[in-house]
């Protein structure tokens, strides 16, 4: 390793374990719990979405549709799936613009899940024969992605960023197709829920059975809790941004679940990214 890459990786390593001492977190009342993505000033439930400049709160229901899930937002798109009351499907994926409601539905499928989108590109899964089959989809051809770890019981896509797919256990190259499992050291148990760029975040149990929220650049391990919070539950990432839930107990009148929002401020976020990047790389040979 050349000497000023050596700096720049010490560099980071120092700095890393401070960085969620650095980091802010709001909430405030009418913020959703919850929350499972932000894009820009939108963030998401499964029922819908909140504008954190208008404080405003718009259900997501799709037109005529029995039951709608809402399980994300790229950009200006939310996504997720619906079920409606004139066929056999069980779940129709869709997109919603803000304007027009497209359907998503895998040919023969008896039903089609939309976990996620990155531009063009949406994964998922697909059910034929009460057997669940993970895709990937890049607006002209289908890859199915059925991982050895990844079963019919509780398999879910969580996130897609470029060429990285994670699932709640690991991350999977699309050009190497090498799966790579991940989990906090020492917990009892790994929840990842999002990505974006070269950032995973989650959520872990520790052995006391208390619930942290973490970030992970492909070399560090960072422990997420807000500020006096019993439990905190990382729930999507946008660029240096991060939503979720935290719990907190103050008597027994006063308790219960608020969201957040919480921002990683410069310069850290850089050599978060930075350091993110050797992971990127690593995943690619």
């Amino acid at each position: 390793m050349k000497k000023g890459m050596l700096k720049f990786v010490l560099a980071v390593l120092i700095l890393l374990p401070v960085c969620a001492n650095a980091i802010s977190w709001e909430t405030f009342d009418g913020l959703p719990i919850n929350s499972i993505g932000i894009s820009g000033s939108n963030l998401v439930t499964s029922q819908g979405i909140y504008n954190l400049n208008t404080r405003t709160y718009s259900p997501i229901i799709f037109p005529e549709a029995r039951l709608t899930s809402t399980h994300g937002i790229d950009g200006t798109n939310i996504f997720g799936s619906y079920i409606d009351n004139f066929s056999n499907v069980t779940w129709h994926g869709f997109v919603f613009d803000g304007l027009n409601w497209v359907t998503f539905d895998k040919i023969d499928a008896e039903g089609t899940v939309i976990c996620d989108m990155d531009g063009s590109n949406i994964i998922g899964y697909y059910v034929t024969s009460d057997i669940r089959h993970g895709f990937y989809y890049d607006s002209t051809s289908w890859t199915i992605i059925d991982l050895p770890p990844l079963n019919n019981i509780g398999y879910n896509l969580m996130g897609i960023s470029g060429y990285n797919i994670v699932t709640t256990s690991g991350v999977y190259n699309l050009q190497t197709q090498i799966w790579t499992e991940l989990s906090f050291p020492n917990a009892t148990s790994t929840q990842i829920c999002d990505i974006d760029g070269d950032i995973i975040v989650g959520n872990y149990t520790d052995f006391s059975g208390y619930t942290h929220g973490f970030l992970y650049n492909g070399g560090e391990w960072i422990t997420l809790d807000y500020p006096g919070s019993l439990s905190t539950t990382i729930g999507g990432i946008d660029g240096t941004t991060l939503v979720g839930t935290y719990y907190y107990y103050e008597s027994d009148q006063d308790y219960g679940y608020c969201g957040f929002v919480a921002t990683i401020p410069e310069p850290i976020s850089v050599l978060l990214f930075a350091g993110g990047a050797l992971f990127v790389r690593r995943l690619s040979k």
